[in-house]
């Protein structure tokens, strides 16, 4: 019972996390804008010896789910920069091309992983959907041919 429940909610969780940046599409991107923003002023405020940079994996989650696969590299190189720019380590050729390299990858590969699993829902509900029609109709024929054979 414990396990339907949670699974249940599970569900719920999901289906508000993958339909909510389609239908929402501007304020999926208002908010994943306003999360690049306080992202970058954090970390640009921060004094420590951290970078904040995976923070912004959150936002590409974002963007993943509402911006097609160009749209997301832009983000993601724009995140980059943010991410190069504002974070404590000195930049060299020998740390900062697989640096830039690595959190490109990892940027871009979040928001077409989202994106894809968007897109895949977004089938997998038209294909459910289209099996409820053709059932309904399926039902409503049975009910016609019984009353059809009732009559002959």
């Amino acid at each position: 019972m414990q396990a339907t429940t949670r699974q249940q909610g599970w569900n719920a969780l999901v289906n508000i996390a993958f339909s909510f940046p389609a239908r929402n599409r501007k304020a999926s991107l208002g908010l994943a804008a306003l999360l690049i923003a306080v992202i970058a002023f954090l970390d640009w405020q921060i004094e420590l010896n951290v970078s904040l940079g995976v923070l912004y994996l959150f936002p590409m989650l974002i963007v993943g789910g509402c911006l097609t696969g160009w749209q997301i590299a832009l983000i993601a190189a724009f995140c980059v920069l943010l991410n190069e720019q504002l974070d404590p380590f000195p930049w060299t050729t020998e740390s900062g091309i697989p640096r830039i390299l690595l959190t490109f990858i990892a940027y871009f590969g979040t928001g077409l992983f989202v994106s894809e699993v968007a897109r895949s829902r977004r089938q997998a509900m038209q294909h459910l959907r289209r099996i409820e029609q053709e059932s309904d109709l399926r039902r409503q024929t049975e009910e016609q041919m019984r009353i059809l054979s009732g009559r002959a």
